[in-house]
């Protein structure tokens, strides 16, 4: 994880709960969906004039990785974007998006794994 994921192995992991409503209330609202990556040879494609192609094409495009990955056993969360809930950082990615946070209840944490680089750290608030 650290080496794919991390920036010289600082940062965190976060782990969540399976059945915390962080996830699955709002999964019946369409709103969150708590998806098992597929790993595959073949790589999803978007046609915009075939409308069947669109129906689920952000879960095809975004839940998808190469078959190399799928030691990972990786789940991801996707939430809508609620803005009652978001926190915009201020801050725009390197394509121009502005950035915007979900808070997360603390009881829907199961894990926080530090990277060796952070342990290094002990006077550092998280």
């Amino acid at each position: 994880m650290w080496a794919h994921y991390a920036k010289d192995y600082t940062g965190y992991i976060i782990g969540f709960e399976d059945n915390h409503d962080f996830s699955t209330p709002l999964a019946k609202q369409g709103k969150t969906s708590p998806m098992s990556v597929i790993y595959s040879e073949l790589i999803p494609t978007l046609n915009p004039k075939n409308p069947s192609t669109t129906t689920y094409a952000h879960k095809n495009l975004m839940n998808n990785k190469p078959l190399d990955w799928a030691y990972e056993q990786e789940i991801r969360i996707v939430r809508a974007r609620m803005e009652d809930h978001l926190i915009n950082t201020g801050v725009t990615d390197t394509f121009g998006n502005r950035v915007f946070l979900s808070p997360i209840p603390k009881d829907a944490i199961q894990k926080y794994t530090l990277a060796p680089e952070q342990l290094k750290r002990p006077n550092q608030e998280y």
